[in-house]
């Protein structure tokens, strides 16, 4: 799960459209991220979306430079 959130965080400058994206924006397209890597019906997740949120804030934390803000 790591390996996929680190490569799913340093690809998103090259996948995002917007020009000032914030940490948020970041946050959710990691859990996207992840919800595509391990579920193979992504219309049945619903509520564990939660979760996946949950987890792609832990990361951020991690990966974000500490000068990185919403």
């Amino acid at each position: 799960m790591i390996a996929i959130g680190i490569r799913r965080w340093r690809s998103f400058e090259r996948r995002n459209t917007r020009k000032h994206p914030t940490l948020d924006d970041r946050v959710e397209d990691l859990a996207i991220g992840l919800r595509d890597a391990f579920e193979p019906d992504h219309k049945l997740v619903g509520p564990m979306m939660h979760h996946y949120r949950c987890v792609s804030k832990a990361m951020a934390s991690v990966f974000a430079p500490p000068h990185f803000t919403t």
